[in-house]
């Protein structure tokens, strides 16, 4: 690539570049171009049905080209997929987190109709193996801020915590505790970390002292 950036992952690949005039997007067409005479020199084949474009600005005044693959127009997307990231060209992630939680809904709803065995543990461990690592995938990346995300991300863990223990997850959180001592005073930490959940909360609590005053 001369003017672009390439990322290559398996059989994933993705060119991207800043446009900020339009004799970029002619930069940008022309790495495509030669995208595609490397795949013929390496007797590949990029499928230009399951190639698009999609663009991320906040600017009103967007810089629109029709970007083409072996002559063939690409399509303009408002997501897209790659490596199991939901990516959009507002850079929001509330498409990505749906897709995730009905994707974990799915998977606890197999569970629940096939794991019929009355062991904890086990369906503990058929969580922990095919519903939680849908929520952590990449979670470092799409990690949501806002309130009503945060709250559909913790719906989900709670339908599996009940599913999969028969009891509520705050119960489960509540029982994780920790006392540390500072200035005389002691305080009672609520670690709210239970496995089914990535996301930890960590309420203080001030005891009275158990000091004597001097």
């Amino acid at each position: 690539m001369k003017h672009s950036t390439l990322r290559l992952f398996a059989d994933d690949s993705i060119i991207y570049k800043t446009i900020h005039k339009q004799e970029d997007t002619q930069k940008l067409q022309h790495d495509l171009d030669n995208a595609g005479q490397w795949e013929h020199d390496w007797l590949m084949q990029f499928h230009p049905d399951k190639c698009n474009i999609i663009s991320t600005t906040t600017k009103r005044n967007k810089i629109h080209h029709n970007y083409t693959l072996h002559n063939h127009s690409l399509e303009h997307v408002k997501h897209s997929k790659y490596l199991g990231l939901t990516l959009q060209n507002n850079l929001q992630w509330d498409k990505h987190i749906n897709n995730i939680t009905a994707n974990a809904n799915r998977t606890l709803g197999f569970l629940k109709r096939n794991l019929t065995i009355n062991s904890p543990h086990i369906k503990e461990h058929a969580y922990k193996a095919l519903v939680r690592p849908k929520h952590e995938y990449c979670s470092s990346i799409w990690d949501p801020h806002n309130t009503g995300q945060i709250q559909q991300i913790e719906k989900n863990s709670t339908q599996s915590s009940k599913i999969c223990t028969k009891t509520d997850i705050i119960t489960l959180l509540q029982s994780q505790t920790c006392y540390t001592h500072s200035n005389g005073q002691h305080y009672k930490h609520a670690v709210y970390n239970y496995d089914s959940s990535s996301y930890i909360k960590s309420h203080t609590i001030s005891l009275p002292s158990t000091q004597n005053n001097t």
